[in-house]
């Protein structure tokens, strides 16, 4: 009696080891294939970090250029709109003027 319980002990060790050996085998079968899928993944995202780090940087150098832009031709209106202020309060003065005279 001592054998067969003996026996049955080995036999369900040697189930769980043949099951683990093959969770093992199977674990490093896939260890290649996941290991690909996480690099591609991490490439793609690289990529895309990449992409936006660009982006980030053209639309920094359009802002500048843009700002640039704007303090360069607002001197240039802002004499334009002294000159059309100018003329506007010449032209009220001429119609005051003009209303004045033909008052009296």
């Amino acid at each position: 009696m001592d054998a067969t319980v003996v026996q049955n002990a080995m036999h369900g060790y040697v189930k769980e080891a043949i099951g683990a050996s093959v969770l093992a085998a199977g674990g490093f079968m896939l260890k290649f294939p996941v290991k690909t899928f996480f690099n591609g993944v991490k490439d793609k995202w690289d990529a895309q970090v990449k992409v936006l780090s660009e982006i980030q940087e053209e639309l920094a150098e359009q802002r500048t250029n843009h700002l640039s832009h704007i303090e360069v031709s607002s001197d240039a209106q802002v004499k334009l709109l002294e000159k059309a202020v100018t003329t506007l309060e010449a032209m009220h003065l001429d119609q005051r003027t003009l209303l004045g005279r033909l008052d009296k």
